[in-house]
């Protein structure tokens, strides 16, 4: 599925299409920073500002408390960005 998410996401730019997956994934794999992502991206491209702040605030909430595995640096500052545009709500 996450195949499926990446070519709609960033290939055909149908983040509509691709959101389902990654929410199905997301709720399957709660701990897997790459699930926490690909959700957060996908709200991103749909400009969707509140769900980004969300799930951004929530994702980072369980990485300091430990309950979800590490990040990787990468998606660390990934959701930092996300977070921080959501704040300024550029179009």
């Amino acid at each position: 599925m996450m195949f499926l998410i990446e070519i709609y996401t960033w290939e055909e730019h149908t983040p509509a299409k691709a959101l389902p997956l990654s929410q199905q994934l997301h709720r399957e794999y709660p701990k897997s920073p790459a699930m926490y992502l690909a959700e957060i991206m996908d709200h991103y491209e749909l400009k969707q500002w509140d769900d980004v702040a969300n799930l951004a605030q929530d994702y980072l909430a369980k990485i300091t408390s430990g309950s979800a595995l590490l990040p990787t640096r990468r998606g660390l500052s990934g959701t930092l960005f996300a977070s921080g545009r959501r704040a300024i709500r550029t179009p």
